[in-house]
């Protein structure tokens, strides 16, 4: 559970990886276009404790929490919002060398 006081989607873009680790491996861009601060709380099952299902769509095992949903759920039922993986340009810094500058004195 993330809860958020005065937040722009901006920041919560910013920071969905680190609300989410085990869901999130990737950078997220806000498109929303709204704008403003909000208060909201995302409530979710962690990736760990979610019932798995194999591609027959029946349980695997008797572990997790077969009420839980997942973040990608939460953000949409709770927030009306929905994560999108696309391919970006993103600029980066590459240092191609490092070198120590000889003393001088």
């Amino acid at each position: 559970m993330t809860g958020c006081t005065n937040t722009s989607m901006g920041e919560l873009a910013e920071n969905i990886r680190r609300m989410a680790p085990a869901y999130i491996g990737h950078p997220v861009v806000n498109e929303t276009g709204i704008e403003g601060g909000w208060n909201f709380c995302i409530r979710w099952t962690p990736r760990s404790m979610l019932q798995q299902v194999d591609n027959s769509n029946q349980p695997v095992g008797t572990a997790g929490d077969p009420t839980g949903i997942s973040f990608f759920e939460a953000l949409e039922r709770e927030l009306g919002l929905k994560l999108v993986k696309q391919w970006r340009m993103y600029p980066v810094v590459v240092v191609d060398r490092a070198a120590r500058e000889p003393d001088v004195g």
